[in-house]
């Protein structure tokens, strides 16, 4: 099993995969479900680490399972780079704080896409996926995990724009707390 801080490094690659909804030449309009309140929120803008789409809503099967697994896999990488690129500016003496605002937002946009990349039919019945069967039987726990890591990035991304480096280092750990938590429940051990 990997450890805290590996998982940190790592990303908080497993924590439920998820995307904000992007095209190549403008952010995509559509809405992403708050996991913490239950309502509708617009997704932060992400980062220009390229397009990401959103995962259909909904029971699917077949070739459209396999390709939402794909898709939920590269917005876990892009957290995942998001994740490493803080924790190298949280052990930089003086931490770029420029850079350090364009990560939160990725992780506060995956935070807030996260819940709706697990749609029902694509877990390991589906294909290759790293992704437990528990996340879709232990839905209550799954949200749970999930609106906490919204919660710990809005405090993430609210400490990233107030160029206060101490308050975005102190704001890492829980990101990287909640990270592990779904982790631990919900991702197979490489």
């Amino acid at each position: 099993m990997r450890s805290f801080s590996s998982l940190i490094l790592c990303s908080a690659a497993a924590l439920a995969l998820g995307a904000c909804q992007q095209s190549d030449t403008k952010q995509a309009e559509t809405k992403a479900a708050d996991p913490a309140s239950g309502s509708t929120v617009e997704p932060a803008p992400a980062a220009s680490a390229g397009p990401q789409t959103t995962i259909p809503t909904g029971a699917i099967s077949g070739q459209a399972a396999v390709d939402a697994q794909k898709l939920r896999h590269d917005n876990f990488e892009k957290l995942g780079d998001a994740m490493k690129a803080l924790s190298r500016e949280a052990k930089a003496g003086t931490p770029d704080m420029i850079k350090v605002r364009e990560n939160a937002d990725i992780v506060m946009s995956s935070a807030t896409a996260l819940p709706s990349w697990f749609a029902p039919g694509t877990g390991p019945d589906a294909g290759k996926t790293d992704a437990k069967a528990d996340i879709w039987q232990n839905q209550d726990d799954f949200k749970a995990k999930a609106a906490k890591l919204y919660e710990v990035a809005q405090s993430l991304k609210d400490a990233s724009s107030s160029d206060d480096a101490t308050a975005f280092k102190a704001a890492m750990a829980p990101v990287g707390a909640a990270c592990k938590a779904c982790h631990d429940s919900y991702r197979v051990d490489d």
